[in-house]
C-alpha cells in the first residue's frame, strides 16, 4: 500500500464505511457520470481504523475539523474556507494528516520494506 492509495482511501472514506456498515464487499458511487467501485478488503478496513484512531486521538480542534471535512468529502476549497489558515499551511497540514496515517498503516503491517524504498523522496 503506498500513500496514494491512503489518500484514496481518505478521499472515497464515506462510501467506503457505508459499504462496510451495509455488510457490502464493495464501495459502489459515481463521479460525474462514471461508476467507481472499491473493494472492501481487510487491508481497506484496517485503514478506516487506522483514520478513526488518528480522528479520535487528535486534540487539536482545527486539525480535527479538517480531518472530518476530508473524510465527509468536502473539496479543499470548501475546508478551507471554514478554517483560518492560508493556502499553503492548509495542505502542510494535510500532507502531515495524510502521513500520520500512512505511519499507522506502516506499524499495522500494510506497508512493505521494499514499498518504503520505491517510494520517491521528491516529486
Amino acid at each position: 500500500m503506498v500513500i496514494v492509495a491512503v489518500e484514496n482511501v481518505i478521499k472515497r472514506y464515506s462510501y467506503i464505511t457505508e459499504a462496510i456498515r451495509q455488510g457490502l464487499d464493495y464501495a459502489e458511487f459515481y463521479i460525474g457520470n462514471r461508476k467507481q467501485v472499491i473493494h472492501i478488503t481487510e487491508e481497506i478496513k484496517t485503514v478506516c481504523t487506522v483514520i478513526e484512531d488518528v480522528l479520535k486521538k487528535e486534540n487539536n480542534a482545527l486539525i480535527k475539523q479538517m480531518l472530518k471535512g476530508m473524510l465527509a468529502g468536502e473539496l479543499d476549497i470548501f475546508i478551507m474556507e471554514k478554517l483560518p489558515y492560508s493556502k499553503n499551511s492548509y495542505y502542510d497540514r494535510k500532507q502531515a494528516i495524510i502521513e500520520k496515517i500512512y505511519r499507522g498503516c506502516i506499524h499495522k503491517g500494510l506497508v512493505s520494506y521494499n514499498e518504503i524504498l520505491e517510494e520517491e523522496i521528491a516529486v
